[in-house]
């Protein structure tokens, strides 16, 4: 395999929990994605850790991170008790070198150490202006030790989106609004914005490249906020306005969809109905 001329940034949003502390599995994120980044040979990776202001001393105290040539922190430039996508994203292109690709995941996603030399591989296989996104397999054995084991454990397929690789560049030409991160339709929107956006998209939900503990299905505390996700469609409806209209602008009248965008996408058009 050839190295990859294009950086890659792997961006993570770390943050404090309701406790003040960081989460358990926002610290297993960084330990996996950092070993990723270092194992990677045919691709410059770094990670760039996504920190609001306020929480940054705190944090900084709690997590042993250090930067390094392969690591940087960025801190968000609009603090609110849920942050932005696109200020976490904006936040990061702002640091990224211009033909870079961005990696955004979840901050409760697992990956393999060979992941970005797959990402390195798909990313030279496919057009110039073209994104990634994979959908995670969960894990249902939440204990399970994924540095001993390498027998087969019971994995559950979830439909959701968790991981995106995008050129840089693309970010000019989203809109993201104020949709925050942590509550529907995040993910749907920034999907929806890459198909608006790139020449071609790939999906890959057929292999186990990206990992998550548990049943992501099962969120017991999201019944207690439909207030929330509500709120967060409206925002993420308003910044569907405009990506329509700049498509609409250029006369493309119709919205791409891919999976559970495409729920997101009638629901936007119910909406402005």
């Amino acid at each position: 395999m050839f190295r990859l001329n294009n950086e890659i940034i792997l961006v993570i949003n770390v943050y404090l929990d309701s406790t003040g502390n960081v989460p358990e599995e926002v610290y297993e994120t960084i330990k996996y994605a950092e070993y990723a980044v270092k194992s990677s040979q045919f691709a410059t990776v770094k990670c760039f850790y996504i920190i609001d202001q306020r929480q940054k001393n705190q944090i900084l105290k709690l997590i042993t991170l250090k930067e390094q040539p392969s690591s940087k922190f960025i801190f968000l430039r609009h603090s609110q008790k849920l942050p932005m996508i696109g200020d976490i994203l904006r936040s990061a292109g702002k640091h990224a070198p211009e033909n870079s690709y961005l990696c955004y995941i979840n901050a409760d996603i697992l990956l393999p150490y060979w992941f970005f030399d797959f990402i390195a591989a798909e990313i030279r296989t496919h057009p110039q202006n073209s994104g990634i996104i994979i959908n995670r397999k969960d894990v249902l054995n939440i204990e399970q030790d994924f540095e001993r084991s390498e027998i087969r454990v019971p994995i559950r397929y979830h439909p959701g989106f968790d991981c995106f690789v995008f050129p840089r560049k693309t970010l000019q030409s989203c809109h993201f609004g104020r949709c925050t991160v942590g509550l529907p339709p995040v993910g749907a929107l920034v999907v929806t914005n890459m198909l608006a956006n790139l020449d071609a998209v790939k999906l890959i939900n057929d292999g186990v490249v990206t990992i998550h503990r548990g049943d992501g299905r099962v969120v017991s505390n999201w019944h207690n906020k439909k207030g929330e996700i509500q709120k967060n469609n409206e925002l993420a409806y308003e910044a569907m306005d405009k990506l329509v209209k700049e498509l609409r602008d250029t006369g493309v009248n119709q919205i791409k969809t891919l999976g559970i965008s495409a729920l997101f996408a009638q629901r936007y058009l119910k909406s402005r109905s």
